[in-house]
C-alpha cells in the first residue's frame, strides 16, 4: 500500500519578494517624507523697500530647496512605496505549496546568466 506524498507546507510567511517589498516600501516612504519636508521648508528675507516702497518693510518668503530637487524625491519615494506594496501583496497572495517556476543564477567558465525551470 503506497501513501501519496503530501506537498510540503511552507511555514515561512514572506519570501525574498516579500522582504524586498518591505524594504523598498520603507525606503520609498523615507524618501518621500524627506522630499516633503525639504519642500515645506521656507525662509523669510526682510528688507526695507526702495523707490516707491521706501521706508516700508518688505518680507519675501521663498523656498529653501528648489522644486527640481524636492519633486523628484517625492516622486521616487511614491514609486518605490507603490512597488514595495505591490511586491509584498504579490508575495502574500501567491500559492506557496508548489512553485511553478523558479529562477536560479548560472555560472560557468564561458557564461553567466539565469536558468529558468518550471512545471506546466
Amino acid at each position: 500500500m503506497a501513501l501519496a506524498a503530501e506537498p510540503e507546507q511552507d511555514t515561512q510567511k514572506l519570501h525574498a519578494a516579500g522582504w524586498t517589498g518591505v524594504g523598498l516600501g520603507v525606503a520609498g516612504l523615507a524618501t518621500g517624507i524627506t522630499g516633503g519636508v525639504l519642500l515645506s521648508q521656507t525662509r523669510e528675507r526682510r528688507a526695507f523697500g526702495t523707490g516707491e516702497f521706501e521706508g516700508t518693510l518688505v518680507i519675501v518668503t521663498e523656498r529653501r530647496h528648489p522644486l527640481s530637487t524636492t519633486v523628484p524625491l517625492i516622486t521616487i519615494g511614491a514609486v518605490s512605496l507603490l512597488s514595495g506594496v505591490g511586491l509584498l501583496a504579490w508575495d502574500l497572495s501567491r500559492s506557496k505549496r508548489q512553485r511553478k517556476m523558479s529562477l536560479a543564477p548560472s555560472f560557468g567558465t564561458s557564461f553567466t546568466g539565469l536558468s529558468a525551470s518550471g512545471r506546466f
